[in-house]
Parts: structure tokens; sequence; C-alpha cells
């Protein structure tokens, strides 16, 4: 019996597999080539990241309706639980920042090499 390259979602929805990780795989590099382009920015820099967790998420979804398994759904649920705590302690680090310094642009900061200090 040939498996077939689609997931049926329900008697009209019919998707293909391949435009599903095409998708994904356009959205996962979107979020690496933010993370790596704006280095500057704390808030850019975190939802790329969210953006790269979200297209793994989604990655996930397809193979399990694929093959038609729970497990990556049960992955799911963990994933956006430490994608949530992630993003509350990045804005409790950012909100501090904003408190000392106010400004969130990491280019104000320069690191003095003999010292290992920060230099304002």
């Amino acid at each position: 019996m040939e498996r077939l390259n689609y997931i049926k979602i329900n008697e009209l929805t019919v998707i293909d597999l391949h435009i599903i990780t095409i998708f994904v795989t356009i959205l996962f590099f979107v979020g690496m080539f933010g993370v790596l382009l704006i280095r500057r920015d704390f808030i850019l820099t975190l939802i790329s990241v969210e953006l790269m967790l979200l297209a793994a998420v989604l990655n996930l979804i397809a193979f399990s309706a694929f093959f038609g398994s729970i497990d990556g759904e049960v992955l799911i649920v963990f994933i956006l639980v430490i994608a949530a705590a992630e993003t509350a302690l990045v804005l409790a680090i950012i909100y501090n920042f904003y408190t000392l310094f106010q400004t969130i642009d990491l280019n104000f900061l320069e690191v003095n090499n003999n010292k290992n200090t920060v230099v304002l």
C-alpha cells in the first residue's frame, strides 16, 4: 500500500506535505537571517528566535498529522511552554536593561577587553 504525500484535514481540505515543508523552511530561514543580521536590537532578535521555534512547531504538527501519531503534538506542548518561559525571561532582562540604561540598543554597550567590564 503506497503512502500518499498529503495531509487530509477534513473532507474538502487537503494540503500537500511538500508545500508545508517548503513554507516551514522559508519561515525558519527568515528567522535565522533575522537573528544573524539584526544583532543590535533585543526585541527583533527575540521575534526572530520565536519565528524559528514556531517553524519547528509547524513542522512537528505537519509530520505528526502525516504519520497519524500523537507524539509530535505532545512534544509541541512542551516546546510552547519552554518558548513562553524563554520569552518571559528575555522580556524581564530587557526591562531591567532599560531601567538601568534608558535604552535597549545593544550598540550602547562596549566591552572593555582589558578589565572585562562594561564601559558606558
